[in-house]
């Protein structure tokens, strides 16, 4: 982080400066939009393993997937 503060050319905006083109994201998001779109063509099922388990919940999937990171109270507010 401290990288940052002494060099602001390394934080994320300074980065997608570099892909602006008159004034605007909009090739560089579409462009990123196409990539990710392509990837998930590429791999449709990216959770395997759940295929026994079809009924779970939206919890229930987040535990088997995500174990404590995926529990909301792990994370504290502001």
């Amino acid at each position: 982080m401290q990288d940052r503060l002494d060099n602001p050319n390394l934080t994320p905006a300074a980065t997608l400066c570099d892909h602006e083109v008159d004034g605007s994201l909009m090739s560089y998001g579409l462009a990123m939009a196409n990539r990710y779109q392509n990837r998930a063509h590429e791999n449709p099922n990216p959770f395997t393993g759940f295929e026994e388990q079809p009924d779970m919940d939206a919890n229930e999937l987040r535990q088997l997937l995500f174990g404590v990171m995926g529990k909301p109270e792990n994370y504290k507010n502001g």
